[in-house]
């Protein structure tokens, strides 16, 4: 148990694991001043305790001025317990009939809540509620009910973005411009076989494209048939993006041993990694490193693209609350759910360089990350300029077949399998998997 709020419960591991399947958030609440809708009245007003869990990981901070304060000022009766999500599984929890009332997941355990029949689904709430859902950005909502099969079993409460990061001092060492907005994977491999260099004993990486399922994420190709419950990993659009890929495997350096992917560690920690396409998360990896003196010299451009899909990002990544079924105090949850998307909440989890869940006003785009010491100066506008995609409708089993994509890339780029039979035996591996599924 805990006395003090900004600390995290621990519970039992019985408790902790079911969370990682929720995913949704909510929609507007607290004062008339409030641009959103009013809590409900019909709550108890006797005192309540209601337990979070943090699939996608809340730091002290952020529980703290996200939930704990506006809910107190609001709704004093309720006290809000942040669980600890390092035990037990969703499973474990589901059966002991201790689920927490709320979870904050990615908008992909959607599909998982769906199975477990554990979210309840807000339809009524909002309509009781007045919950205006034309607030919101519309492909953050069409997300959620893409996974929800129509319902909307959540509702969102802020969102990643993704934006390519680079290291302005490697760009200074090696004598090189610095990326700009709007460029094409094509212009940034230019970039990356100049900046992939060694140089006093140390390898330098150009850049890093990451994983498939997220250079996917312009293009929305499905992993699955929706019909059949075929996969679909063999098709040419997905030749395309490991083909992409497979340009930057084969600069000359890029592959280390058996190191084919560098990531944030190359980024922020080794300092090897000249660009670096991620998503918003960078941003609190920044803010530590800068408040303890451990200064990266960094900005940000748009995210790369293939040329006929320019303009579009990453998708909306919105990060989701939702209410579970088991919760003996759902309206009380409801109402802690309307409140952090109020207009005040919304603006500080946006000052903190958590991208608002709301449509993207001037006043929005202005306040974002206006309290982070580390975005002073920096191409904010680059968060702004590109266009969340439509999201696909997805399958169950889509979080299955998606990580042999990465396995079919690194087999790539180890020159151990072209990029045709990679497909192909992802492919089969994932047919076979489906089916022991089934």
């Amino acid at each position: 148990m805990f006395n003090n709020m900004s600390k995290k419960w621990f519970i039992a591991p019985a408790l902790l694991a079911s969370l990682m399947l929720f995913l949704s958030g909510c929609g507007g609440g607290g004062e008339e001043t409030d641009k959103g809708a009013k809590g409900s009245d019909t709550a108890s007003n006797e005192p309540v305790t209601l337990t979070i869990y943090p699939q996608t990981g809340l730091s002290d901070a952020q529980f703290q001025n996200y939930f704990v304060n506006p809910i107190k000022q609001k709704y004093p009766n309720i006290t809000l317990q942040l669980l600890d999500k390092t035990m037990g599984t969703p499973q474990q929890l589901l059966a002991a009939g201790t689920f927490p009332d709320i979870v904050d997941a990615g908008y992909q355990y959607t599909g998982t809540m769906v199975q477990m029949e554990a979210a309840e689904d807000l339809t009524e709430y909002i309509k009781r509620n007045q919950i205006d859902l034309n607030r919101f950005e519309p492909a953050a909502i069409d997300t959620i009910k893409a996974y929800g099969n129509g319902q909307l079993l959540g509702l969102p409460f802020k969102m990643n973005f993704g934006v390519l990061y680079y290291n302005k001092d490697l760009f200074d060492k090696f004598g090189l411009p610095y990326p700009k907005d709007g460029m094409s994977w094509d212009d940034a491999l230019a970039i990356a076989r100049k900046m992939t260099r060694s140089e006093g004993g140390v390898q330098y990486i150009g850049l890093d494209p990451g994983a498939p399922d997220r250079i996917n994420s312009a293009y929305q190709l499905s992993f699955v048939d929706q019909k059949t419950n075929k996969a679909l990993l063999e098709t040419d659009g997905w030749k395309k993006i490991l083909g992409m890929m497979q340009q930057y495997y084969q600069i000359p350096g890029f592959v280390n041993g058996n190191t084919t992917t560098y990531g944030k560690n190359g980024f922020e920690k080794d300092r090897i990694l000249a660009m670096l396409p991620e998503w918003s998360d960078v941003l609190n990896d920044l803010e530590g490193m800068q408040a303890k003196g451990n200064l990266l010299n960094w900005d940000m451009v748009t995210i790369p693209n293939f040329s006929d899909a320019m303009g579009k990002g990453r998708d909306p990544g919105a990060h989701t609350l939702y209410i579970s079924k088991l919760s003996k105090h759902k309206q009380e949850a409801f109402n802690v759910l309307a409140t952090v998307t109020t207009d005040p909440v919304q603006q500080i989890i946006n000052r903190s360089g958590q991208l608002t869940i709301l449509k993207k006003t001037d006043e929005f785009k202005q306040n974002f990350g206006t309290d982070l010491q580390t975005l002073k100066g920096k191409n904010i506008a680059a968060v702004f300029k590109m266009t969340p995609p439509t999201i696909k409708a997805p399958t169950i089993y889509d979080q299955q077949t998606w990580p042999l994509l990465t396995q079919a890339a690194k087999a790539v780029a180890l020159q151990q399998k072209d990029v045709n039979t990679a497909l192909r035996d992802a492919n089969e591996a994932a047919n076979a998997v489906i089916e022991a599924a089934k």
